[in-house]
């Protein structure tokens, strides 16, 4: 390759460099409008809320024979989730619970989970939270299966066909939780095994518990929950 050759090979190669940079600072954010990417990404919780639902009445202990109702949570933030001591996917979303218990202390959040086998003790249901124990139990509560409000309960979020069926233990389980305000009304579902799912629940509680301590105060509006 001639000298001359060569000069035009390597001004077409710097062109080229230069170019590529360019289109790679237009096309990438910066740093900040990163940032702000990741914020509107996860910070949107009006797009995220499921509209003018409440959650299922119910009335139980918790496995420590302490009374629990909707009544009872009334007032408070809570996130909801269905076990089963037989359950090979519960193990992962309590897990979830014991990281969002970290992530949401300064909101005072409260955690629920509703046991799904009529069957199933106290003392057995105590023994499968003392296995999380970086799970608060104070701020997490196993709810004991009834017959009378779960049936209703897991129909309603869709884990049942009906009430009969959910009596018979004919259950679907999914990795779901539900984030529910001080009015009681369902707020999101989300998919504890999707780590932005889990990420947007976190960040959604915080949004929720400064929206005031007014249990009637005004309704929020969305295209619905993540999916």
């Amino acid at each position: 390759m001639s000298p001359r050759d060569r000069l035009v090979s390597g001004t077409f190669v710097i062109v080229i460099t230069i170019a590529a940079v360019v289109v790679i600072r237009v096309l990438l954010p910066s740093p900040t409008e990163a940032e702000d990417g990741l914020q509107d990404r996860f910070g949107r919780l009006d797009r995220r809320v499921v509209e003018d639902v409440d959650w299922p009445a119910f009335r139980s202990v918790t496995a420590e024979g302490l009374p629990i109702s909707s009544e009872s949570l009334r007032g408070r933030i809570w996130i909801a989730d269905f076990l089963a001591l037989e359950c090979s996917s519960c193990p992962g979303t309590t897990l979830r619970i014991a990281d969002l218990q970290e992530r949401t202390a300064a909101s005072n959040v409260l955690f629920v989970s509703f046991a799904m086998e009529a069957g199933a003790e106290p003392a057995a249901l105590q023994r499968y939270q003392r296995k999380f124990r970086r799970s608060d139990p104070r701020s997490w509560s196993i709810v004991v299966a009834d017959d009378v409000y779960l049936p209703r309960m897991l129909v309603a979020c869709g884990l049942a066909r009906t009430e009969e069926h959910a009596r018979l233990g004919a259950c679907s389980m999914r990795p779901r939780l539900y984030l529910v305000d001080r009015r009681g009304r369902l707020r999101g579902t989300y998919d504890s095994t999707n780590p932005t799912q889990v990420e947007w629940l976190a960040i959604d509680a915080d949004a929720i518990a400064k929206e005031g301590t007014d249990p009637d105060g005004p309704a929020m509006h969305s295209q619905g929950p993540p999916r």
